[in-house]
């Protein structure tokens, strides 16, 4: 499972998300916004920009799969 953060957090996945992902046997890929972390700042104006960001990952961590699900709400 791929996971970004929005532009006001980071990649630190929660308590709910991790029990989540054990017990659907998910593996999370949980990427920083460029600029964030130890990598440079890019614009970042629509979500079409990932793709041209995330492929080359996906990619190279041989992810084949491909299934599309957005999420906007922090976890409480």
């Amino acid at each position: 499972m791929l996971v970004h953060h929005g532009p006001i957090a980071d990649a630190t996945l929660g308590p709910v998300w991790t029990r989540l992902g054990e017990t659907m046997g998910l593996e999370w890929i949980v990427i920083e916004r460029p600029g964030y972390g130890g990598t440079p700042p890019m614009a970042m104006n629509r979500v079409a920009d990932w793709p041209g960001l995330t492929t080359p990952l996906l990619e190279a961590l041989g992810v084949t799969g491909r299934f599309a699900r957005s999420a906007s709400r922090r976890e409480r």
